[in-house]
């Protein structure tokens, strides 16, 4: 229990952690942070650096393969202690248990049918036509645009004020920021999104990211084949439901000694209130498994060992082959763009809008960008700003260069 209690802790204090220190990237309105150091806010998100491998293969953008390693170890670590969404989400279910606002508490089945389609549909959308689905659908895009487009303005302005309060009395520590206001449409949207992320996480957990989220399904995928998995003890649980009362992703059916694991996003609340310690999170495979979707012993499972190594080493091969395809595929498009025939390229209008420099053509930058607002955040001179429909609606969100506010 002492160990349990422990990682919990670890658990809450590295959260909170990685949640303050993602947030002040985005609304450091002194610049704090060189934008160089502040990159890495979105290279250890699972999205952005699986994004950035396919379209330039490299060490520093592998951080989505450790994500997936560590699932394969401990399960969906990730979704508790690195998505700043799935932290926001928790933040806002605790803070609704201390205002004593129900919520539905218990085991749900889970809506797989759902969530598996919104995978398959957001991964062929995006080989095919690009990054227009995980604009609304990326943790961290969602999250980004949220602090940049609304918690960035209101901190400058109390920073303003302060400022101003400061000033009176010769105190120039602190100095004033112009304040980056985004379009009322982009503020609508943004707000009825984390909005109504907010009000699901109030009342059914983590209902959005084992349901919508595709990093979540895909991460629930991996978790299947997991090492280490929170297991109930059939023999000595007494089934009094305190697990399922604590399990903000309502997948524990205490009823018949089942984890979703799939969903479960190791949180560790349910295994210090066992009474009997029944709930444990330990290794899949020891002793006798007690799951409603894997029942055998140990010896049995011995005479599969050899298939089971096998098909973990497939797994995880797979899951390195298909980001280099889907970058050679990127190269393919980048090539095509550059061999169209020439009636063609007469359709094509002169864009009026210019995306960021460095972006090259803007259709591969519209193609590639998941609009989550750290470069908006970044510029100095508040050149690049949130697109409306400079460039379509399959361009929202995405930043473009505003000579109207900046240089």
């Amino acid at each position: 229990m002492k160990l349990y209690s422990f990682l919990k802790l670890i658990r809450t204090v590295s959260a909170l952690i990685v949640i303050l220190l993602i947030s002040f990237t985005f609304f450091d309105i002194h610049s704090l942070i060189s934008p160089e150091n502040a990159r890495y806010a979105a290279l250890t998100q699972f999205i952005p650096s699986m994004l950035s491998f396919i379209n330039k293969p490299s060490i520093i953008f592998s951080s989505f393969l450790i994500i997936i390693l560590v699932t394969l170890l401990a399960g969906r670590s990730y979704c508790s202690l690195l998505c700043p969404l799935g932290i926001f989400q928790d933040i806002i279910s605790r803070i609704a248990s201390i205002l004593h606002i129900k919520k539905n508490i218990g085991f749900t089945p889970a809506y797989n049918f759902v969530r598996y389609s919104i995978l398959i549909i957001a991964l062929i959308y995006y080989t095919t036509t690009g990054t227009f689905l995980l604009i609304w659908l990326d943790p961290f895009s969602i999250y980004g645009r949220f602090v940049s487009t609304v918690v960035s303005p209101a901190l400058t302005g109390f920073n303003n004020i302060a400022a101003g309060i400061l000033l009176k009395f010769n105190i120039f520590s602190i100095h004033s920021v112009d304040i980056k206001y985004a379009s009322v449409t982009l503020l609508f949207v943004i707000l009825t999104i984390i909005i109504s992320i907010s009000a699901v996480a109030a009342f059914k957990g983590r209902l959005y990211c084992n349901t919508i989220c595709p990093v979540g399904s895909l991460l629930g995928l991996v978790s299947r084949f997991s090492f280490l998995k929170i297991i109930i003890d059939k023999d000595t649980c007494i089934q009094c439901g305190k697990c399922g009362t604590v399990c903000k992703s309502s997948c524990i059916d205490y009823k018949e000694d089942h984890v979703d694991f799939s969903r479960c996003v190791s949180c560790f609340n349910c295994l210090n209130v066992c009474p009997n310690s029944s709930i444990r999170f330990k290794y899949a495979f020891s002793g006798t498994i007690r799951n409603k979707e894997q029942e055998f012993d140990i010896n049995e499972f011995k005479s599969h060992i050899e298939n089971a190594k096998i098909g973990r080493k497939s797994f995880l091969s797979g899951m390195i082959i298909i980001p280099s395809i889907l970058s050679a595929q990127s190269s393919e498009k980048k090539q095509q763009l550059y061999i169209q025939d020439r009636s063609k390229q007469k359709e094509y209008k002169k864009k009026i809008f210019s995306s960021p420099p460095g972006s090259s053509e803007i259709e591969l930058f519209n193609g590639r960008c998941t609009a989550c607002s750290l470069c908006i955040t970044r510029c100095p001179s508040s050149v690049l700003q949130p697109a409306v429909l400079q460039y379509g609606f399959y361009g929202i969100m995405q930043p473009f260069m505003d000579f109207n506010t900046g240089y």
